[in-house]
């Protein structure tokens, strides 16, 4: 097997490196760090959470400063009675060794470029732990250095670390959230704080919160003044409390954290919505999940009380329309002969304990866990699943591709060979779509490299916008179809469309020979989704610039006496796929008026 290139092959520089364990009459305690001036004050129990002793090993990320992240291989070494022990030494340590060793690396804000920086060392961490709860001594930096490169120089461990890749996951998690992923997005784009709670394994909250966080960096990389930025900040427990008590709000930049306290819960006022997701199965070992409901809730900013969030018909119809793209894609893949990761596994020769950390889950079905009776949920189904079929029946598409106006299509990255990977974004007043360089498609092709279409056109339908119905209606009146609408910083004259290909900014295009199925599938399914919310944002941003340039000129005496106000009516919000009763909708279009000195304000009648 071919080792994909990443964006980052050899480690860092190490800031340091620390090892805490569990004993029965001191607690969670730091028995080793390296240097020993490393600052690790309360960082025993974040890398040894609550309930870590019911499983038997867990990756934790957690935030050290403002330069560096910190991420621990935690495991439970069983104490049976051939490790060398008397039976009271075994009782004191109650039958097991649980240890965590942790790793100090530099990186920068963004979830991409600490993902980058973190995987490369998650193969051999895990592997230290292993020995080091098995009684072996703990390595300094520069001994564990000097192993890194000899156990990274392996054909196997391309296979090891996307077994520890967030972006792996993404397919079980679209199909763990369903119709609550645009909810989630747009929540995290006004900005908002998320919190998720899960009892360990702490890793499968780590999938979640990665995978939502790069979704928005690279939906907004090439957007300026777009507050797409979120970020991760990792593991939490009840010593962090006075923390996130001092931070401001509401917060300047979206964060989304996890934590296996439950109490954190009932600080409303520390985050913004919560997120359970205990019932992700993890792996066979771990306790049996637990159905709760609701799954999401989001704490009001009137009366700090957590209500449960929900999804609309629009939600479910777009989840739909995507699961129904992923489907003919792994249908694609399957037909080409791409080998799932465990029969990619069986090929190398690889163990049988390399697998997946998390299964992939059946599709997703309503079972009620939003908070609504069951009567109005399967209501809301029918409803969705009415729209979703009607526009199948209306929309003639081209399979497996979304086409959108080569004006919204910039790099989400850099690959190593100086290609480019692609994405909708919006491209600027100096940069013209024309320069940009298309090839035919091939029209009657079910190949996955099917290129570009260079046929002008004046509207590009993307199936995904029109699989919700949204249209974007002219401030005087007129409608005109959603992908008509051009982002007031495009170029105006760009009339060619483009289709998408799986693509993300971690990953080299050449790669994609080199993949499994789970991985090619989760790839493609975080291209539609970035793309999707940018195009979305783009074409409300249209909108709503419109109807501010009709407001009258105010000079600035005039604008301290009297705020500049935007009527809309429900049914216009209705019509860009927003509720009017929806705080988060409203956030989000506010937060597009707030930089032209503007306000929302919501028209329910004549009388209003």
């Amino acid at each position: 097997m071919a080792v994909p290139r990443r964006a980052s092959e050899t480690p860092c520089n190490l800031h340091g490196l620390f090892v805490a364990e569990f004993h029965v009459r001191h607690g969670n305690s730091i028995v080793f760090r390296d240097p020993p001036s490393l600052r690790t004050d309360g960082l025993e129990w974040t890398v040894l959470p609550s309930g870590a002793h019911a499983v038997s090993r867990d990756i934790i990320y957690f935030s050290y400063d403002e330069q560096h992240m910190g991420v621990a291989a935690f495991y439970q070494h069983d104490l049976a009675e051939d490790s060398g022990l008397d039976a009271d030494a075994r009782a004191v340590l109650r039958g097991a060794r649980c240890v965590s060793v942790a790793l100090i690396v530099p990186c920068g804000m963004t979830p991409g470029s600490q993902l980058t920086a973190i995987l490369p060392h998650l193969v051999p961490l895990a592997a230290l732990a292993q020995e080091v709860a098995a009684g072996a001594k703990p390595p300094t930096l520069d001994t564990y250095m000097a192993e890194y490169a000899m156990r990274t120089a392996t054909p196997q461990r391309a296979l090891l670390q996307l077994a520890y890749d967030p972006a792996t996951y993404l397919l079980t998690m679209h199909r763990f959230l369903g119709p609550l992923m645009l909810p989630l997005l747009k929540a995290l784009h006004v900005p908002r704080r998320l919190l998720l709670y899960c009892p360990p394994p702490m890793e499968r909250a780590a999938i979640v919160a990665f995978n939502l966080a790069e979704l928005m960096h690279a939906s907004f990389v090439h957007a300026p003044g777009v507050p797409g930025n979120v970020r991760v900040r990792g593991m939490l427990t009840l010593h962090d409390i006075d923390t996130l008590m001092a931070e401001p709000t509401p917060p300047s930049t979206a964060w989304i954290a996890w934590t296996s306290d439950r109490l954190l819960l009932d600080k409303t006022r520390l985050y913004d919505m919560s997120l359970d997701v205990s019932s992700c199965a993890f792996l066979p070992h771990a306790p049996a999940p637990i159905s709760t409901r609701p799954l999401a809730r989001l704490v009001t900013s009137a009366s700090k009380e957590p209500v449960p969030l929900q999804w609309c018909t629009r939600d479910l119809s777009l989840y739909m329309e995507l699961a129904e793209q992923e489907r003919r894609f792994e249908a694609l893949l399957t037909d080409e002969g791409r080998p799932s990761f465990r029969a990619w596994c069986e090929a190398e020769a690889l163990p049988a304990t390399c697998d997946l950390h998390i299964t992939v889950r059946p599709p997703w079905t309503y079972t009620g866990q939003d908070g609504r009776s069951r009567i109005t949920g399967y209501l809301v189904v029918w409803v969705a699943m009415l729209r979703f079929w009607l526009t199948e029946w209306w929309l003639v598409r081209a399979q497996l591709h979304v086409v959108v106006p080569l004006s919204l299509v910039m790099p989400l990255g850099v690959r190593g060979d100086g290609g480019i990977s692609s994405g909708i974004v919006d491209l600027g007043d100096e940069t013209s779509a024309d320069d940009l360089s298309v090839t035919p498609r091939r029209r009657i092709s079910r190949s996955i490299d099917t290129g570009i279409d260079s046929v002008p056109s004046n509207e590009s339908p993307d199936p995904l916008i029109a699989a919700c119905g949204l249209h974007v209606p002219h401030a005087h009146g007129r409608s005109r179809s959603m992908a008509s609408v051009r982002s007031c910083t495009s170029h105006p004259g760009a009339a060619h469309e483009r289709a998408i290909r799986p693509a993300h900014p971690r990953y080299d295009a050449q790669d994609a020979p080199h993949l499994p199925l789970e991985s090619m599938t989760s790839l493609y399914l975080f291209t539609l989704w970035s793309s999707y919310v940018r195009a979305k944002h783009i074409q409300m941003s249209a909108y709503m610039e419109e109807r501010v340039a009709l407001l009258p000129l105010a000079d600035e005496s005039a604008s301290l006496l009297r705020t500049r106000e935007v009527s809309v009516t429900p049914e216009c919000l209705h019509t860009l796929g927003l509720d009017a009763a929806s705080e988060i909708d409203r956030a989000v279009v506010q937060q597009i008026l707030t930089p032209h000195d503007a306000t929302l304000r919501i028209t329910r009648g004549w009388f209003w």
